[in-house]
């Protein structure tokens, strides 16, 4: 549901959305939806120019047990580029 608001560009509400997903989800399957679901909503909030969660987001992946390495090495590069792109804007 959450994706269908945010291709819709309706961030808020996707950001909604997908922030039930963690605690919808009981078991993980072969798609980590609770990692997907914090990535998703910090793009939505990229999109909406609110970085600073963005990165509160991000930084759910990176924190919560149980997520794949993978998923946490991609969440920090997000991170990274957020802050030098905000790094860049503000100079």
């Amino acid at each position: 549901m959450g994706e269908a608001y945010y291709y819709k560009g309706d961030y808020q509400q996707a950001i909604l959305e997908f922030l039930k997903v963690p605690y919808l989800v009981s078991k993980q399957g072969k798609v980590n939806w609770t990692a997907t679901s914090f990535y998703m909503a910090g793009q939505s909030y990229e999109k909406m120019s609110k970085y600073t969660e963005a990165i509160g987001m991000y930084h759910q992946v990176i924190e919560r047990p149980g997520i794949d390495a993978t998923f946490k090495a991609a969440a920090k590069k997000e991170i990274d580029r957020v802050k030098l792109m905000v790094k860049k804007n503000s100079e």
